[in-house]
């Protein structure tokens, strides 16, 4: 990960998005200096 992917800035976007019903899935990331994409998943 080479210190890119800062674990307050995934935590604060976990806490927004659970603030909106969200729930996270899943977390990838593609390449050492590529951003971190989050997956959720809402219930209908």
């Amino acid at each position: 990960m080479m210190g890119l992917h800062k674990a307050e800035d995934i935590q604060a976007e976990l806490s927004r998005q659970g603030q909106l019903g969200w729930e996270l899935v899943n977390i990838i990331i593609p390449a050492p200096m590529r951003p971190a994409m989050l997956v959720f998943k809402k219930e209908a």
